[in-house]
């Protein structure tokens, strides 16, 4: 078993906490497809400073990325859903 194999039983440990504030940001990421965290602030109404730990954290748990795209000096976000998690490892 490689170390990538190891990621995906990692996945299933942890999926329950995508709940609260990380679930309300993989939700809005989800449905405007990509976004960088200003522009998802902005669609949440809420400040990039409550955004930002929050998409750290789902990049984290793998249920979102960065696109390697930047907008406005930052980062691009997409939403990673279950089905392709287990497809990336």
């Amino acid at each position: 078993m490689t170390a990538t194999d190891l990621r995906v039983p990692h996945f299933q440990e942890i999926r329950h906490t995508l709940t609260g504030k990380r679930l309300e940001v993989y939700n809005a990421l989800a449905r405007v497809v990509s976004a960088t965290p200003t522009e998802l602030a902005g669609v949440m109404g809420w400040d990039k400073t409550s955004v930002r730990p929050r998409l750290t954290e789902l990049v984290d748990m793998g249920r979102a990325a960065t696109t390697g795209a930047r907008r406005n000096s930052q980062h691009v976000f997409i939403a990673i859903h279950q089905e392709e998690q287990t497809q990336l490892f």
